[in-house]
């Protein structure tokens, strides 16, 4: 089952203000999911393994395990983390 938190959710797990939140909500382009992950990719400081597992724990800690398996199939595929955490 997939979990019923959306990028709202997502953004406030990865540490947004509301202010910014409520920003993203109302402006126009690409997805809103799709802005929030390009802030969060270019604003992270750590490597991006690390960032990419950090996001993944996010995601299942959501209950968004579609999201987090796509992310650890990514994972195993680029030979980044061998270890199994979905």
């Amino acid at each position: 089952m997939v979990g019923t938190e959306n990028w709202e959710d997502l953004a406030g797990h990865l540490g947004y203000s509301l202010q910014f939140i409520r920003w993203l909500k109302y402006t126009d382009g690409l997805p809103r999911t799709e802005k929030l992950l390009m802030k969060w990719e270019n604003e992270v400081n750590e490597n991006p393994e690390d960032a990419l597992v950090s996001l993944q724990q996010i995601l299942v800690k959501m209950k968004r395990l579609d999201a987090a398996t796509k992310i650890q199939i990514y994972l195993n595929e680029h030979s980044i983390r061998k270890e199994t955490t979905v």
